[in-house]
């Protein structure tokens, strides 16, 4: 069975032609701005999950070279206590006192160089992965007052303080649908850093993301289906083909 899993040149042309969308709809707004950035965010998430997933080789040429010291110096302790001079108890104690500290010292160092280069990598990529969730927190900021409560129809409800809105009710549907989709991406990006770096830890945080990104969603989803069922649907938008039946 062929593997199957995320392609990120697919995935940035995918936000080229977002982009692209939102500006020609909305041209000059923060959204097609925010889209923009999630092109070069996802540039970016490409180029530093390759760049975590390539080995870091003077680091694993070094944690070589102290397991070969610990293995030597274990294999050359028999040596010693038999032709390096050691006739008595009290000297042999001390030989062996002398090699297992300097096998226990040369092993923290293995161990801590060994880890090393994976702790690194995890910082890298939690790093990266803060940064989709902050992008996604933004998107959730644009949408949080685009109420279908407040569209034109409804202006004069709204008092002096009462954010301003000059979109109607399907502009409105198409800019939530807009959020949902930069959300979704964003979440696709977070999902590479998962498939170049087998981590835990990053495993669990790209989890989390996918969570957060979810559940803005689902907000958005909850003002998209007041939306639709109104009579300004989507319906006749090319766009979005068949949109009237999405879960």
């Amino acid at each position: 069975m062929p593997k199957v899993e995320l392609d990120p040149d697919l995935l940035a042309e995918t936000a080229v032609r977002l982009q692209a969308r939102i500006v020609a709809r909305f041209p000059g707004s923060a959204l097609g701005q925010r889209a923009g950035d999630l092109i070069e965010l996802l540039a970016s998430v490409r180029s530093r999950a390759d760049d975590i997933a390539r080995p870091m080789w003077p680091l694993r040429l070094l944690a070589g070279t102290l397991l070969v010291a610990v293995v030597g110096l274990l294999a050359a302790l028999p040596w010693g206590l038999s032709g390096a001079g050691v006739d008595n108890t009290l000297q042999r104690i001390q030989f062996i006192e002398s090699a297992v500290n300097d096998a226990v010292f040369l092993g923290a160092g293995l161990l801590f160089v060994w880890t090393l280069e994976n702790r690194i990598k995890r910082r890298r990529a939690l790093r990266l992965l803060h940064e989709i969730r902050s992008f996604a927190h933004v998107i959730d900021m644009l949408q949080l007052t685009k109420d279908p409560q407040r569209v034109p129809a409804n202006r004069s409800r709204a008092t002096p303080m009462s954010p301003p809105t000059a979109m109607d009710t399907y502009e409105l549907g198409r800019y939530l649908d807009y959020c949902s989709e930069l959300l979704s991406l964003a979440a696709k990006g977070a999902a590479i850093m998962a498939i170049r770096f087998d981590d835990p830890v990053v495993l669990g945080a790209v989890n989390e993301i996918e969570g957060l990104t979810n559940g803005l969603s689902r907000k958005i989803w909850q003002k998209l289906m007041i939306i639709l069922t109104t009579d300004a649907g989507f319906d006749d938008d090319p766009e979005v083909p068949g949109l009237e039946a999405r879960p």
